[in-house]
């Protein structure tokens, strides 16, 4: 895994509990696999304050869009924005948090890239030169491991199955 992007969400003033969950697990993948970390931030008027924080919680770097149309969840506007951001990328997976917004961005830029998503996975594992999603089935009665096509992989992360990095 070369490039892992993390689709940045906010609370408040602040990055989300999963969000900081997703950073933390892209960076123990890219260190192992000599990879970067890229964040992926749209909000409104001051989020350069929370790029700023996104570094320090695991990204290389943050890709931000400030603009007052960002300030609340549009699924259009974030759907487009994350499609401009990735086209031509490296990007070789994109890692998000379970979240009601999360849950259809991560469908529709699926469909629109016509890549594999992995849904509401709870462990990353190494599998020969790529990962292996684990995720919960039958109602959390069993499990499966699936591994998807394409560049970016997409796969949303259940939140508490992760661990953030401990704070700088």
């Amino acid at each position: 895994m070369a490039a892992i992007w993390v689709y940045l969400e906010t609370a408040g003033q602040a990055l989300s509990k999963g969000s900081l969950e997703a950073l933390g697990e892209a960076r123990r993948q890219a260190d192992a696999s000599g990879g970067s970390v890229t964040g992926l931030l749209f909000g409104g008027p001051g989020s350069a304050t929370l790029a700023a924080a996104a570094g320090m919680q695991g990204a290389d770097r943050v890709i931000l869009a400030e603009d007052p149309a960002c300030a609340a969840f549009n699924l259009e506007l974030q759907l487009q924005l994350a499609l401009r951001a990735l086209a031509g990328s490296e990007a070789e997976l994109l890692l998000m948090t379970v979240s009601t917004h999360t849950r259809e961005l991560a469908a529709r830029l699926a469909a629109q890239l016509g890549v594999g998503l992995a849904a509401d996975c709870v462990e990353l594992l190494r599998a020969g030169d790529g990962l292996a999603f684990k995720r919960p089935i039958y109602a959390g009665k069993a499990f499966e491991t699936l591994r998807v096509a394409g560049k970016p992989a997409i796969a949303t992360l259940r939140p508490n199955n992760f661990a953030a990095l401990p704070p700088p």
